[in-house]
């Protein structure tokens, strides 16, 4: 297993992969059983080879067995011929593909133990138990009862034939008359005391594979979905880069922080605000395809997955946007806000890392509003309250002062004024009020007043939009727009010598896109 498999499988809850686990190791069984019964028919055509040209018996085994020694050894290929003829189609479920394995590898021990009794009882028999119980221990992925079964019968075999050969074939009884009471006991008790112990290892890789298997399990799969790398990390859970397991399908993961839910109650919250964000259909909402507990105290959901960067990294990288490009950008989030508002959910955390900038179907510079997952609902009546429990949710450079003193009066028009902020944000390459640390960001959104944004950067900002990011800003909510429509209608009043459209954000993104596309 990889390093970076480990690092991922320690990320994702283990009790995800339960009974995918389950439902997916029958394929990956019948493949496997299918490979050990070629590659022991093989092994079965060389043993046969050898026992023709290379392998004598004792001169005083001179017997009838003789006769069918060179026969005698068509019995190892013809046992993994048959085997690989029975599951060379994938028919057959997992319990009757770990049995038939069984069968087939004690019956090769079977004749085995009985051959080597009959025809070279001084030989050790240590090479031919190590092949019979490593081969399938390290190939089969199978429960460890059938490994353990498969080592009790090599144990007993061995014995058994002997004492059965020496009944039945009075030459061979002669010899071990002769050879002496030593020769039985390294037979009987050393040879089968190192079988025990080759077993009992068998057993122990077994189950370490086993374990391996479901900690790389782990590593690639939560619910339906194949993890391929993860994107990224937050203050509430991990972002996955994934595909559907069935359709293929690129999909971002997010598993939550355990700790961030604090109590089963607020995962049960969180639950159903994902259920109610789901229900949003706004081109620039991102899409939520799927949601489910890993375990009792794990939450994790599925969203599109999108391929560009969000306004904070555009901003850092590239400096203050164009205001006509501000406002292109902004008025998507504004449309994809406003349709969840009239939906009775308030986002709670608009801010630029939540804006992603991709393309859609030949559309550049397309706005995804993400992170509805967190939303809020809220009751049908327009200033209606939400029940917050108390805590802050949002990002302190971009929180509104209400959602700081009292949480639970946030509304439709604290997302007003984060959008301001971020307005803000892309105008200047800065927030509105930046303490240095998270307090004084905070204190500042309450006592501080903000600039305007022409005078916090060198671009020429028009007056109109100046007054619509302060009045975003006011510290009084009933000063903010009353909703978004109303936000997208002062915008539709800013005019620009050259407004930002499809050819300009296309030069931009041929320009450089290539580039961003490469980052990790």
């Amino acid at each position: 297993m990889s390093r970076e498999a480990l690092e991922i499988a320690r990320a994702l809850p283990s009790a995800v992969t339960g009974s995918s686990f389950d439902r997916e190791r029958r394929p990956a069984l019948w493949s496997r059983v299918r490979l050990t019964m070629i590659f022991g028919a093989g092994i079965g055509v060389l043993m046969y080879v050898l026992g023709r040209t290379v392998f004598t018996m004792p001169p005083v085994l001179e017997s009838p067995l003789v006769r069918i020694a060179p026969e005698a050894w068509l019995a190892y290929p013809a046992l993994f011929i048959f085997g690989s003829i029975v599951t060379w189609r994938d028919r057959w479920s997992a319990a009757w593909l770990e049995g038939f394995a069984l069968a087939v590898t004690v019956a090769f021990v079977a004749v085995d133990s009985f051959l080597g009794a009959a025809f070279f009882p001084r030989e050790p028999r240590f090479f031919t138990v190590a092949l019979i119980l490593f081969l399938p221990a390290a190939m089969i992925p199978w429960r460890i009862g059938f490994q353990a079964a498969l080592g009790a019968a090599v144990v007993a075999f061995h014995p058994a034939a002997v004492l059965l050969v020496r009944a039945a074939v009075p030459e061979i009884d002669a010899w071990y008359a002769t050879a002496g009471p030593e020769l039985m006991r390294e037979v009987l008790v050393d040879q089968a005391v190192g079988a025990a112990v080759l077993a009992g290892v068998s057993v122990l890789v077994t189950r370490t594979l086993h374990g391996m298997r479901r900690q790389l399990h782990a590593a690639t799969r939560i619910g339906n979905y194949l993890i391929e790398r993860e994107l990224g990390s937050g203050g509430m859970g991990r972002v996955f880069e994934a595909r559907h397991a069935l359709i293929r399908r690129p999909t971002a993961v997010k598993v939550m922080r355990p700790e961030t839910t604090g109590s089963a109650e607020a995962l049960a919250r969180f639950e159903r605000e994902v259920q109610l964000s789901a229900t949003l259909t706004h081109p620039n909402t991102i899409t939520i395809f799927d949601f489910g507990r890993a375990d009792p105290a794990t939450f994790y959901y599925a969203m599109e997955y999108l391929d560009g960067l969000d306004l904070k990294r555009l901003v850092e990288r590239f400096g203050p946007l164009p205001p006509e490009r501000a406002v292109y950008l902004v008025r998507q989030a504004c449309g994809s806000l406003a349709e969840a508002h009239a939906r009775g959910i308030v986002h709670r955390d608009v801010k630029p890392s939540n804006i992603f900038l991709t393309e859609r179907g030949g559309l550049y510079d397309f706005v995804k509003v993400l992170d509805f997952g967190l939303a809020r609902p809220v009751e049908q009546a327009p200033d209606a309250r939400i029940t917050a429990a108390g805590q802050v949710f949002g990002t302190p450079s971009f929180i509104a002062p209400e959602a700081i003193t009292d949480p639970e009066t946030v509304d439709r028009r604290s997302d007003i004024y984060c959008v301001g902020a971020v307005l803000f944000w892309a105008l200047t390459g800065r927030p509105p009020f930046a303490g240095r640390t998270a307090i004084e960001a905070m204190a500042d959104q309450l006592r501080s007043d903000p600039v305007a944004p022409s005078r916090a950067t060198e671009l020429e900002v028009p007056p109109a939009l100046d007054e619509a990011v302060l009045r975003c800003l006011a510290k009084d909510r009933d000063a903010r727009f009353a909703a978004m429509p109303e936000l997208l209608a002062a915008l539709d009043e800013v005019g620009f010598d050259t407004p930002w459209d499809q050819e300009r954000a296309r030069a931009w993104w041929n320009l450089h896109g290539p580039e961003i596309r490469r980052e990790p």
